[in-house]
């Protein structure tokens, strides 16, 4: 029998594309049982309401619903990137791949940080240049004053190195191991 647990991960996994193991025990089981959380995972497959291929980002599981997404290693990190934030901020919204002005970020947020609201674009960069002419065009076409009340952040998910202009938005790095994580705010 599918549990409201059970259908809270099969939602999920449908907004994220794919999660681990530890992703899903990370945001649903813990600080429970580890091994509760893998027999949920294992019911689920065994009962054709997700597939599973081996995680690019760790030695575990990950769970995905009818097709394996085309970008498994992108949609991994954007989930890890995803379930720290949400140990250490209070994630007001997300959301994946939404459109915002002439922008489209992997992910797009309001994150409250010790009572002031950022809001906040969310880019896995895996390639060799950052597009920042996207967000140049942004900034100079939108007052984003107006639009969102406080200048907002960009935080770049990476594992490579990236010289960031001033063109009158924040941006954040932070390593694709979640290192800087704690400074995206500072």
């Amino acid at each position: 029998m599918i549990t409201k647990r059970d259908q809270d991960i099969l939602n999920f996994i449908q907004e994220f594309h794919v999660a681990t193991t530890n992703q899903i025990h990370k945001l649903f089981f813990a600080p429970s049982n580890y091994r509760y959380c893998t027999q949920r995972l294992k019911f689920l497959t065994d009962s054709s309401h997700i597939k599973k291929t081996r995680s690019t980002i760790d030695n575990c599981n990950a769970y995905y619903i009818d097709r394996k997404p085309a970008q498994v290693h992108h949609d991994l990190i954007r989930t890890e990137l995803y379930a720290n934030m949400k140990q250490r901020y209070k994630i007001l919204e997300w959301h994946n791949e939404m459109t915002v002005g002439n922008i489209r970020p992997d992910a797009f947020a309001y994150i409250n940080d010790y009572g002031i609201v950022f809001p906040v674009f969310i880019e896995i960069h895996l390639n060799n240049k950052f597009d920042f002419d996207k967000y140049m065009e942004f900034v100079k076409n939108n007052d984003l004053r107006s639009m969102f009340g406080i200048i907002p952040r960009v935080i770049i998910c990476t594992d490579r190195q990236v010289t960031i202009p001033n063109i009158g938005i924040r941006f954040k790095v932070i390593g694709i191991d979640m290192s800087g994580l704690e400074l995206i705010f500072k």
